[in-house]
């Protein structure tokens, strides 16, 4: 059975040869490895272009820098496998992921299979841990109703099935068809709203409890990004629109899920802000902003929100109160800032 293994590129400096090694690596050979160039300025296109030359399963494709959700999605269109999976430049695979991937699905018809995952900081020697979530206590399969009811409604209440792309494998053509959630989105959700469609409207999905995934910790979450508002308030208005569509018979308490996350969410970017150079009269402004909008108001009146929140919280959220919101976004940043000058520094531990 042949496998894609899709990878956007866009500038994973020196991690990204541990990446493409532990694919071209894996006990399961049958495989491509289409590297999606995103106008990467590193010196990736060089590297890109020189594993093409030495191994004839790896493609190459360059192209500007658009994005995770174009840049996937080149990578889809140039897959000639029927199953795809994804891995992240700056991350690696177990050298058996592939050729369990491929033996589950030999053994049955599945739409998706998902494998744990290992949260790690640089080569993972000092901090490695996999996830703990009861998606994970047993390998197990999911079936039409189950896989709506048991599976997608954790992307409304932030339970602990993962969200991201990597870790799994996708038949093609699911991942063609379905990706009209995608719309809007520009720097996060893709991953978690993709899954969500394609999963409506898979058949059959196996979850295994093995971790077969290396994630590396201390990426763009711990950046400043500037249109994550904007991409958080999106996932609102898709949760809803999901709900609304599929979810009738429960839909208060997914709408109730969607509220809470979405105010959580506003704390999150709250302290985004102060991962960047904005003074305090600019943070003020965009926190302003943030409480205004017509989704942060909507929540607010949730009645979700008004039972999970404590009183200080959700009155600062009626009265729009910004300092309010500034003092924990400041507050967080201060708790959090010794940690990410941490993971900074095991990060630039030098990659085998």
């Amino acid at each position: 059975m042949k496998i894609s293994v899709v990878v956007p590129v866009y500038n994973p400096g020196v991690k990204f040869k541990k990446c493409v090694k532990s694919i071209l690596n894996q006990s399961h050979t049958d495989l491509e490895l289409i590297l999606v160039n995103d106008g990467s300025t590193d010196g990736s296109a060089e590297l890109i272009d020189d594993f093409s030359r030495k191994d004839f399963r790896v493609k190459a494709f360059h192209k500007s820098n658009e994005g995770t959700i174009p840049t996937r999605r080149k990578g889809i269109e140039l897959a000639a496998s029927e199953f795809v999976t994804f891995v992240d430049s700056d991350d690696w695979i177990h050298p058996k992921m592939l050729e369990i991937f491929a033996n589950e699905l030999k053994q049955s018809e599945y739409d998706v299979v998902v494998c744990n995952t290992f949260r790690v900081l640089g080569e993972g020697r000092l901090v490695k841990q996999r996830n703990n979530g009861w998606y994970f206590d047993e390998d197990k399969v999911y079936e039409g109703e189950e896989i709506k009811k048991d599976i997608i409604t954790a992307y409304f209440h932030g339970h602990p099935f993962p969200a991201a792309l990597h870790g799994k494998i996708y038949r093609r053509d699911l991942l063609l068809q379905h990706d009209n959630l995608l719309k809007g989105f520009t720097i996060l959700g893709d991953d978690l709203f993709y899954n969500m469609e394609i999963l409506l409207h898979s058949k059959k999905i196996k979850v295994l409890k093995e971790p077969l995934y290396y994630y590396r910790l201390g990426g763009t979450t711990s950046k400043y990004m500037p249109n994550l508002f904007n991409d958080v308030v999106r996932g609102y208005e898709v949760q809803k629109q999901v709900a609304h569509q599929y979810y009738q018979d429960s839909l208060q308490s997914q709408l109730n899920g969607s509220s809470i996350m979405l105010i959580n969410m506003l704390n999150r970017t709250v302290y985004g802000l102060f991962l960047g150079s904005l003074s305090q009269k600019e943070i003020m402004n965009e926190i302003n902003k943030y409480l205004s909008n017509k989704y942060i108001q909507e929540a607010t009146i949730n009645q979700g929100v008004k039972k999970f929140f404590p009183e200080e919280l959700k009155k600062a959220l009626e009265e729009k109160d910004s300092t309010y919101f500034y003092r924990i976004g400041q507050a967080y940043y201060r708790k959090k800032y010794l940690k990410h000058r941490v993971m900074k520094m095991i990060d630039k531990i030098p990659v085998s």
